[in-house]
């Protein structure tokens, strides 16, 4: 009988695919870019308690960070006539999500409120106010 030399393999791309797709599983996250704009002087500020509500279940995703824009209760000042562009990141929302708001949960009027916004395969979104 003939010896078999057994050569055991390791295939180090499909396990750092495995595992890259269970860390981004893990860690996926929701981006939303607001862009304002402003025909008079305004000031804008983002609450920590802004979520994203599924709007089949509830679930809600939690801000996580936040860049161009001050958290409350700090300002942001947008002069007349100008663009501003803010970007809040969430945490994931679940897989069976097709619907979901966008609302700054706080006292007073001002609140960040985005309706039905539809779910996409990127879960990057492009959102748009007017001052």
């Amino acid at each position: 009988m003939e010896k078999l030399d057994i050569v055991y393999s390791y295939d180090m791309e499909e396990e750092t695919l495995t595992l890259t797709s269970s860390k981004v599983e893990l860690e996926s996250q929701v981006i939303v870019h607001i862009s304002m704009w402003a025909l008079l002087p305004y000031n804008i500020r983002i609450w920590g308690s802004t979520f994203l509500f599924d709007h089949h279940s509830d679930h809600h995703s939690k801000l996580v960070h936040f860049e161009n824009i001050s958290l409350a209760p700090e300002w942001t000042a947008i002069s007349p006539g100008k663009h501003h562009v803010f970007t809040l990141f969430f945490t994931g929302i679940p897989k069976s999500c097709t619907m979901f708001d966008l609302r700054e949960v706080a006292d007073g009027p001002g609140c960040f409120e985005f309706k039905n916004i539809i779910r996409n395969k990127t879960d990057v979104y492009h959102l748009e106010s007017h001052a």
